[in-house]
């Protein structure tokens, strides 16, 4: 998966297992019509895989970085009642936009999230489903520089569909970090209801 954002509501949207560092995004080579003037990938800041199409719109290159990622048991986190690994699949539409000095200013994707978790790392036993479909956009103040971003992110970042709003991460993340919606995840230790719940479900 491309490099993870440091905004805040990342961490609590993509707690969703080391998805976020092990998932592997498989690219997608995307199509341009022949009348497009293409754009080397690699020439960019930062660069993008050579596989990636890139051509200039108006004024702008536009770059489509969608792709679909898996991890496979992967652990994602501690509970009282033993360590949770995650399996799960992550589909992303996403596009970036470079300025003519070919600085990225612009990235904005959407995402669907379909996974699970249970406490045997080869996947087995008692499972629970879990769900994401969010999406972001980000504004890069200082072209080319990936760490200043200003982010929006929208949409359902976390969902164990079966505990109806005891472990949820829905809303509205601005820039500044504040959020608007509704946030309740276990993970820090903070939240020994919902750790309980989850405990039940996988170890019962």
């Amino acid at each position: 998966m491309n490099p993870i954002s440091t905004t805040a509501h990342r961490a609590s949207r993509h707690v969703l297992a080391a998805a976020t560092l092990a998932i592997a995004m498989l690219g997608s080579t995307g199509i341009a019509s022949a009348a497009q003037v293409q754009v080397d990938p690699t020439s960019l800041t930062p660069p993008l895989q050579p596989y990636r199409v890139c051509y200039l719109d108006g004024q702008s290159i536009r770059c489509d970085t969608s792709g679909t990622g898996t991890v496979t048991n992967s652990p994602a986190f501690d509970l009282p009642c033993g360590t949770v690994y995650e399996t799960g699949t992550d589909v992303r539409r996403a596009v970036r936009y470079y300025n003519l000095d070919k600085l990225l200013v612009e990235r904005n994707a959407e995402e669907e999230y379909n996974g699970m978790w249970t406490l045997s790392p080869t996947g087995g036993g008692p499972s629970v489903q879990l769900r994401a479909n969010d999406g972001w956009h980000e504004h890069f103040v200082i072209p080319g520089d990936v760490n200043s971003d200003s982010e929006r992110a929208h949409g359902s970042f976390l969902h164990v569909i079966s505990f109806g709003n005891v472990i949820l991460d829905v809303g509205l993340y601005l820039p500044d970090g504040t959020h608007d919606g509704y946030t309740r995840v276990p993970f820090d230790g903070t939240d020994p209801e919902a750790e309980a719940k989850l405990c039940a479900a996988l170890a019962p």
